[in-house]
């Protein structure tokens, strides 16, 4: 065989696998591959950011993460601000948050599904990130604070307060709002809270009752040190909310990664909204920060003294003293 032979039947031999190896079809499919595994590199990076929670919306399961049950729960109060709160620390890159109310230790229906169902209620998340749930309905009911502490007895907690006249009024509108919707007829918040017999606060009345925070805490302190459970400022948490989650921070052990840069006032609104890793603002939604009716000062005046003697002894309890019983603060609130 001469050398042209010899240089042909080599030429030909590289052509074959060629053929065999760089079809068409399996370049494709190498370069889907790439593609594939370049666009799982980005979403790790991205969602170890803090902007995993998107991708936990459409249930994609990142390499590296997985359920957990949560290592701090939102307890209450009810309208005193908790979704606020989650908003704000829902941006947090070390903090997962789930995406709805579970209400597990509340609902016995759900508990009796067990600790396997409600970690899976719970968001995909990294080993260093830490899972957060809010049910508010948590702070007034018996039985959760026992069933809270038989599934983890060091669990962080987060208790949301504001005025409980407000507090009051508010939870209150919401059910009215509700009504409305339903094509109920709602009456003035003075008929529901007074007792038509004798003209004074109406004690059955079931906002009122929530507003007893002594009573409730009271019993989360049977199982919990209080330095387990962090009390949030809920009227503070709404007229200026950095220095509120920065203490929050502070309590969860996270670095503070939520400057106060990023909580910009919207004056549509009327409150504040939180930039997000791609500057965009995430507001409450359009049925929260509704603005309260006009109410009677009277009522407001009776609500100030039923409230007065359970504000002082909460008081005592939390170490922690707020200006619900300023009466001068009483007395603007019902201008």
């Amino acid at each position: 065989m001469n050398y042209q032979d010899v240089k042909y039947t080599q030429l030909s031999n590289k052509t074959e696998v060629c053929s065999r190896c760089c079809t068409p079809r399996k370049l494709f499919t190498y370069f889907f591959i790439l593609i594939v595994t370049l666009i799982g590199l980005l979403v790790t990076c991205y969602s170890h950011s803090g902007i995993c929670n998107k991708y936990d919306n459409r249930k994609v399961h990142i390499r590296l993460t997985k359920r957990r049950l949560p290592h701090c729960i939102i307890i209450g109060a009810r309208k005193a601000g908790t979704r606020a709160l989650l908003t704000y620390l829902k941006v947090h890159p070390d903090i997962q948050t789930a995406q709805y109310e579970v209400h597990f230790f509340d609902n016995q229906e759900n508990y009796d599904f067990g600790y396997g169902w409600y970690q899976k209620q719970m968001p995909y998340s990294f080993p260093d990130q830490l899972t957060i749930e809010k049910s508010p309905a948590y702070f007034t009911e018996s039985s959760v604070p026992g069933r809270v502490y038989s599934m983890n007895s060091t669990i962080k907690i987060l208790l949301i307060v504001r005025d409980p006249v407000q507090r009051t009024i508010s939870d209150q509108l919401q059910l009215n709002f509700k009504g409305l919707d339903m094509g109920l007829e709602v009456k003035p918040f003075e008929e529901l809270v007074l007792n038509p017999k004798t003209g004074n606060i109406d004690m059955n009345f079931k906002p009122v009752q929530r507003s007893y925070y002594d009573v409730y805490m009271k019993n989360w302190l049977k199982y919990f040190p209080l330095n387990q459970i962090h009390i949030v400022d809920g009227d503070q948490l709404i007229a200026d909310p950095y220095p509120e989650v920065y203490k929050v921070e502070s309590f969860l052990g996270v670095r503070h990664a939520i400057p106060q840069s990023d909580f910009v006032y919207n004056a549509t609104k009327g409150f504040y909204c939180v930039k997000t890793d791609t500057a965009y603002q995430k507001c409450l939604s359009g049925s929260k920060g509704r603005s309260h009716p006009h109410i009677q000062k009277e009522v407001i005046e009776k609500l100030k003294d039923v409230f007065w003697k359970h504000n002082e002894n909460f008081f005592e309890l939390v170490n922690q003293r707020f200006f619900w019983n300023n009466k001068t603060m009483a007395s603007k609130i019902g201008k």
